[in-house]
């Protein structure tokens, strides 16, 4: 299990704890995919933690099912009572340690020496430094040690609140309600199901399938491989890593203290920045996250086309039917091979603590685009 922040301001706080849920999404808009990708991250049994705007951070909560969300209506889930648009939800039930009446202002949560543990540089929460400073998400993951580190500030005793289906908020504490509120509006629509979900279009789509499915489907398995790593506890989308360095598209983490950092192509592809972007992944992990025992830096590209149905396109993985039959690979298929291979020992002449050999990955799909299966490039 792992933890997630929903950022929130005080008046729509009020609704998720009358309600018990949370939510995601982009105002206007009735769909979007980074927003998805983020919330379909979440499992039953994580943690969640609230961000209230100019307030601070309140805990806690478990998630108590997978997210829902609803495309095309009229007018999506409490969307008067929010003032705004939250396209994709789940429902929350106070966490078994308990619901805290006080929250904790983000100078004390990220920044007051006092509550950095050893004050050491590695226990900050950087998951969120790096969210704030890159933008806002309204449902960001963190490390189940970013919050073990902030759970220790958040919860005192003394503030423990009594058993309660549902929550209030006055402004600036939890208070026990001795209701859930229940919503009366339109969610007839049924929610997408997982085919749609496996249809990729877009580098986005791929993303979203993972964070969806990520130890439920086993066409996942030769990438994550749990005999060998453990099971999945931790899904994070785009992860920001170090100030000026792009986003990776995906870092998971499992139970055996391992680190899975992938980076997904939605064409065959590997240029000359591609290695150098993953071994800067790889090195801010190493750097800032010592409990983590091995992190596995991996590159995702989608696999070519076999041949071209009529002469005169180069890229192919071989030039025609009867090349193909030959096994003989055209001139571009074996050059980006060898960007591979080159890929390959960059990563490794960094020479980075706790990091393995980069591995390479080729994803199909099949009609209407649904993903089929992952084949490792050697």
């Amino acid at each position: 299990m792992t933890a997630h922040i929903f950022t929130v301001n005080p008046d729509t706080f009020n609704v998720h704890l009358n309600y018990m849920f949370a939510g995601t999404g982009k105002d206007n808009e009735k769909h979007n995919k980074g927003a998805l990708a983020d919330i379909l991250a979440v499992r039953p049994g994580d943690d969640i933690v609230f961000y209230v705007i100019e307030r601070g951070f309140y805990g806690f909560f478990k998630a108590e099912n997978h997210p829902i969300f609803y495309e095309g209506l009229a007018e999506h889930y409490l969307q008067r009572e929010l003032g705004r648009t939250l396209t994709y939800r789940l429902f929350i039930e106070p966490s078994s340690d308990g619901v805290f009446r006080s929250g904790v202002k983000e100078w004390d949560a990220i920044e007051n020496p006092v509550f950095i543990q050893e004050n050491k540089i590695y226990n900050m929460q950087w998951s969120w430094i790096f969210k704030k400073l890159k933008g806002n998400r309204g449902c960001t993951a963190i490390t189940n040690d970013e919050f073990r580190l902030l759970r220790q500030i958040i919860a005192k005793e003394e503030d423990r609140l009594p058993q309660s289906q549902a929550f209030s908020f006055s402004g600036e504490h939890i208070l026990p309600l001795n209701r859930k509120l229940s919503y009366t509006g339109n969610t007839t629509e049924a929610p997408r199901n997982s085919e749609d979900i496996k249809r990729i279009r877009l580098e986005v789509d791929l993303r979203i399938c993972f964070t969806a499915l990520s130890g439920h489907d086993i066409v996942f398995n030769p990438i994550l491989q749990p005999e060998r790593y453990g099971n999945i506890i931790s899904i994070a989308n785009e992860v920001i890593c170090s100030f000026g360095e792009k986003k990776i598209d995906l870092m998971m983490c499992t139970d055996r203290q391992k680190c899975l950092l992938i980076e997904l192509k939605n064409s065959f592809e590997c240029d000359d920045s591609v290695p150098h972007q993953i071994a800067s992944y790889a090195r801010w992990v190493s750097a800032y996250k010592p409990e983590l025992q091995e992190i596995i830096p991996i590159l995702i590209v989608k696999a070519p086309k076999p041949y071209p149905a009529r002469g005169g396109c180069k890229k192919f993985k071989c030039l025609s039917l009867h090349a193909f039959e030959q096994s003989i690979t055209s001139p571009w298929y074996n050059s980006i091979l060898a960007k591979i291979t080159e890929a390959r020992q960059i990563v490794r002449d960094y020479q980075l603590a706790r990091t393995s050999a980069l591995r390479v990955y080729q994803f199909s799909t099949a009609e209407k685009n649904i993903l089929t299966g992952f084949a490792e490039i050697r």
